[in-house]
């Protein structure tokens, strides 16, 4: 009975990794190129990257190719991400081996604002964070361009208040609030992947 089990179990591990080495090999590649930064302030466009590379990795509908292989890619192929990025290939198709699609795009805005509201002893304020990303899902058979979208996100904090000298206030802090709204674009732009590849 017990050896009768073990077999029985193996056939279905067996045939449970042929299904998903078959569903691996349907999936469709798709590679991250360059996301450019054009926001004010230091540069956070290897950090969204990153976290776009982890919101399509969830979705386990796609092999995915970060920017660093990518780049090594092209480069032996005698391409370059700004080419791709810039447009530089479209209408001849990209051919690139082994990658079907290409994300690129540039961080277009990336911040916080602070609102403020009061009158003579009393004054409340409130921290709202903001991410605004251009992106592009060039398809790399033909150089067509899938996707040319504009994705946003905002995130408000914990508001603050003041009266006659008395302080209170509660909410993420800074860097809480603009990472989140980071992940919050890079969740966005791969539903937007998601909703476009076949």
């Amino acid at each position: 009975m017990k050896a009768a089990c073990l077999f029985m179990v193996g056939v279905l591990l067996a045939v449970s990794s042929q299904v998903w080495a078959q569903e691996d090999r349907q999936k469709m590649v798709v590679g991250i190129g360059d996301i450019q930064y054009k926001a004010s302030g230091r540069s956070q466009s290897d950090a969204f990257g990153d976290m776009l590379l982890t919101a399509l990795v969830r979705t386990r509908k796609f092999k995915i190719i970060e920017r660093a292989r990518m780049e090594e890619i092209m480069k032996e192929q005698g391409m370059s991400m700004f080419g791709v990025a810039s447009g530089g290939y479209s209408g001849g198709g990209l051919n690139i081996r082994g990658v079907d699609y290409i994300i690129t795009g540039a961080i277009t805005e990336y911040g916080e604002n602070v609102e403020r509201m009061g009158f003579g002893t009393f004054a409340m304020s409130k921290t709202i964070a903001s991410m605004a990303v251009d992106i592009r899902l060039l398809k790399v058979e033909d150089g067509e361009i899938i996707i040319a979208e504009s994705v946003r996100a905002t995130k408000e904090g914990g508001s603050s208040m003041v009266a006659r000298g008395f302080a209170t206030g509660q909410g993420a802090s800074s860097g809480a609030l603009l990472g989140e709204v980071m992940r919050e674009c890079a969740n966005k732009v791969s539903v937007l992947v998601s909703r476009n590849i076949h």
